[in-house]
């Protein structure tokens, strides 16, 4: 049992567990709560059952062992005039100074994570944006456990308390508070404009109403509705794709882990894995995976810095690793998407129990439910296999670009095929998901799911086009023997590049059809997609005598156009 009275349990803005870890754990509590009574578990049945978080994290291997600093502030209600900007510096000036016994700064440290529980969820936020230059070249990871971003309707029903003892935190806690509004806006810029180059976060929220297990007896409870939360789902997810779930969790148990099998827990290991994967081959560090037969290899990393676009850096080094020989690669996919992924599969496996009356879709009428479940389950399934085979084709497409192309294959060409090739594939797989979750059901569930306006786009071409950037007219050509057999795949490009194509002929100049860039932007991306979803490893031979016929605009309509290439 820890030894919770001892004043580094207490203490707050102070190291609990220091080593020389690059990485530190910075946890930063709520409001009404300190350093100790946030992050403990007291069993009910044995008050000698205590568990202390940062416990469980210093003794569990997959954390990596990090240093741990309690991060705080004053919380009570005789906490006057102090607001969430006060407390935040209050943290980062913490976060600045060597301590009493000479150890350093936590600011020291190359990766830092907060861990911010209901407000100190908001006081991480307010740091991270209000002193951003100041983390630009750190590798930073957010971990908000039912932080109320947009605020708390609880705040609103304590009004009347926080303004008789004058206590301004408490006041700016409030639901649709212009201070939380304002402080959103300014964190999704920082989000999405990537003002912080190496910031992850995940957002999670409770599962039940604090006091739904403790007023009514456990054979009653199941049958108490859980309507209201102090904080809901809405208020909870706002920056980081979609938010986590702590089943079995309440408002201040979702801060207080009782094993490492508690989803919160659980919750910050994934995360853990999550940010080594995205953020190590940054830092130069090489990650490793076993071959069958136990042969230990290097494997290069390929990364998205959003939920669309991948790390040009990271692919690349994946090229020139492919040239020197790497056969062995990792695609990290964005956690966004792995989340929707999720949740998409938990709400099929739900569709296909709709009798029970545990499922969400219990009571919807049964032809509905059967016509979602046809429709999500191949569109789910599509997803998983884009997302597992992709991979494969790396090698295969870069071989047969180099064979086709000689020793006068660009190298920014490889890597533009290899940029584009994953992101279709990304992309094509997000879709999947998009439409898996279109069922009204998951829309009512998940009303903050959003897409960017241009994804949803009925038109293909015009999806395309966006994805890749382009502001003229995509189209679509018939590719006859491209590789020196009869394929009839249509490929989709900018219509003018299109036509170019088309148009191009073998001359005494050495001018080949298929050196238009139109072929590494998008027929390259296209046709090893097509060739990774039939798990072929074939190195493609590209030929430059191929056919394009027949030739379609963005409506669909016919171009009367076709030229035989000699």
């Amino acid at each position: 049992m820890p030894d919770l009275s001892s004043p580094r349990a207490r203490s707050r803005n102070s190291w609990y567990y220091f080593n020389r870890s690059e990485t530190v754990f910075i946890f930063i509590h709520g409001i009404f709560s300190d350093c100790k009574s946030c992050w403990t578990h007291q069993s009910a049945v044995d008050p000698s059952n205590v568990v202390f978080w940062p416990d469980l994290i210093i003794n569990d291997s997959r954390l990596d062992t990090p240093s741990i600093f309690l991060g705080g502030y004053e919380t009570s209600l005789s906490s006057g005039d102090l607001r969430i900007k006060d407390a935040a510096r209050d943290v980062l000036d913490a976060m600045r100074m060597e301590d009493f016994q000479g150890r350093p700064a936590p600011f020291e440290k190359r990766n830092i994570v907060f861990i911010g529980h209901s407000t100190g969820g908001i006081v991480a936020r307010y740091l991270l944006e209000r002193f951003k230059e100041q983390f630009a070249d750190k590798t930073v990871g957010l971990v908000l456990l039912a932080s109320p971003s947009l605020g708390s309707i609880y705040a609103n029903k304590l009004r009347a308390l926080a303004k008789f003892y004058s206590q301004e935190l408490g006041l700016q806690l409030q639901w649709g508070g212009e201070d939380l509004a304002d402080l959103d806006d300014r964190f999704k810029d920082l989000v999405y404009e990537n003002k912080i180059p190496r910031l992850l976060g995940v957002e999670a929220y409770e599962h039940y109403f604090i006091l739904r297990n403790s007023l009514f007896p456990g054979f009653i409870e199941p049958f108490i509705p859980n309507r209201r939360k102090v904080v809901s789902a809405l208020s909870a997810a706002r920056y980081f794709g979609a938010p986590r779930l702590l089943s079995g969790t309440d408002h201040f148990s979702a801060a207080k882990p009782d094993s490492v099998d508690h989803s919160s827990h659980k919750l910050l290991v994934n995360f853990w894995s999550d940010f080594k994967g995205r953020f190590e081959p940054n830092l130069n560090v090489a990650l490793s995976s076993h071959s069958k037969t136990g042969e230990t290899l290097t494997c290069v990393p390929l990364l998205f810095r959003d939920q669309l676009r991948t790390n040009p850096a990271s692919v690349a080094n994946a090229v020139y690793q492919c040239s020197q020989g790497q056969k062995s690669f990792e695609i990290y996919w964005p956690q966004e998407n792995s989340d929707l992924l999720r949740i998409a599969d938990d709400f099929l496996a739900d569709a296909e129990k709709f009798y029970d009356r545990a499922s969400r879709f219990y009571g919807e009428v049964p032809e509905k439910v059967m016509s979602f479940t046809r429709l999500a389950r191949p569109a789910i399934g599509r997803a998983k296999a884009i997302r597992a085979k992709a991979v494969h084709r790396l090698v295969p497409m870069l071989a047969g670009m180099r064979a086709y192309y000689g020793e006068s294959a660009e190298v920014e060409s490889l890597r533009t095929a290899v940029g584009n090739y994953l992101e279709l594939s990304n992309f094509e797989a997000q879709f999947d998901i998009a439409y898996a979750l279109s069922h009204e059901r998951t829309r009512k569930s998940y009303p903050y799911l959003f897409w960017e306006p241009w994804f949803k786009l009925p038109n293909q071409l015009a999806r395309m086009s966006r994805l890749f950037g382009h502001d003229e007219e995509f189209g679509r050509t018939k590719a006859i023997e491209l590789c020196g057999e009869i394929v009839y795949e249509l490929f989709w490009g900018p219509l003018a590049k299109l036509l170019k194509s088309i148009e191009a002929t073998i001359d005494d100049t050495g001018t080949r059809a298929l050196d238009n860039q139109w072929f590494v932007t998008c027929v390259i991306p296209q046709w090893n997609l097509l060739e990774a979803l039939k798990d072929s490893g074939t190195i493609v031979e590209y030929r430059p005598e191929g056919k394009l016929a027949n030739l379609w605009n963005s409506t669909g309509s016919e171009i009367e156009h076709e030229i035989d290439l000699p």
